[in-house]
């Protein structure tokens, strides 16, 4: 004859199925548009279970489970789309996520003394970063701390003999970070571009961008092939 304690931990572990059941069911509405909406599913007070309602909540609980299907677990690997994940995180297919994108350039011609000058970038193509970018004072400060990727794209109409020089500096609270150059040539100019991964905090880094020049040349402006053009873009934390 079985005693009480094994009554009480079968009701218990009937108990638990069933609320585990019912959890993961209404749990579902977060990821799926097929449940049955819990507001459906009820009942009155002593009217007892129907059949109905415990088969609605194993249909979402079998949708669930379904879905699960996607997802594999190996060695503290997690995998989607793939049943022998090799990394932490790996997915087989396609990742649609928000584009990290930012880009400006100078909307008129800019006429560069013989020094080193901050570039007057006044007007933004897009701003898809965290982070605001100030047309008056030509700079960047992020609103996201992170790694990001700075580049510059110039060309000059001015021509010149010789070896007069040029150079571009990226400047993180106005200490130079990165620098590239070149000389101008005979015919118009394609300024070698200049590159840059630096670390923003998100709160008061900010970013602006100097150009050195040997001789007194004029910058193309507008947002063409031949203009002067601000790209970053957001690489992680």
């Amino acid at each position: 004859m079985k005693d009480f304690s094994y009554l009480k931990r079968s009701v218990y572990s009937g108990l638990t199925f069933f609320m585990t059941v019912l959890i993961l069911s209404i749990g579902y509405a977060t990821i799926g548009n097929t449940w049955i909406s819990p507001s459906t599913l009820e009942v009155g007070t002593g009217s007892g279970l129907t059949a109905n309602t415990w088969n609605s909540l194993l249909s979402n609980f079998n949708n669930l489970d379904s879905r699960l299907l996607n997802f594999s677990f190996s060695g503290g690997n997690i995998g989607i789309g793939n049943t022998n994940p090799s990394a932490k995180l790996s997915v087989t297919g396609d990742i649609i996520g928000n584009a990290q994108v930012f880009k400006a350039y100078m909307s008129t011609n800019f006429s560069k003394a013989a020094n080193w000058e901050k570039l007057p970038f006044d007007t933004i193509a897009y701003n898809a970063l965290q982070g605001i970018f100030d047309t008056t004072n030509n700079r960047f400060t992020a609103s996201r701390a992170g790694y990001y990727q700075i580049s510059m794209a110039w060309y000059s109409a001015t021509s010149a003999t010789g070896t007069p020089r040029y150079g571009f500096s990226v400047l993180k609270n106005g200490i130079g970070v990165q620098i590239s150059g070149g000389t101008y040539t005979s015919g118009d100019t394609p300024f070698a571009p200049c590159i840059s991964i630096v670390y923003l905090n998100g709160t008061t880094d900010y970013i602006e961008l100097y150009m050195f020049s040997a001789i007194t040349s004029v910058l193309t402006g507008g947002d063409s092939e031949y203009g002067m053009h601000w790209y970053m873009n957001y690489l992680g934390n």
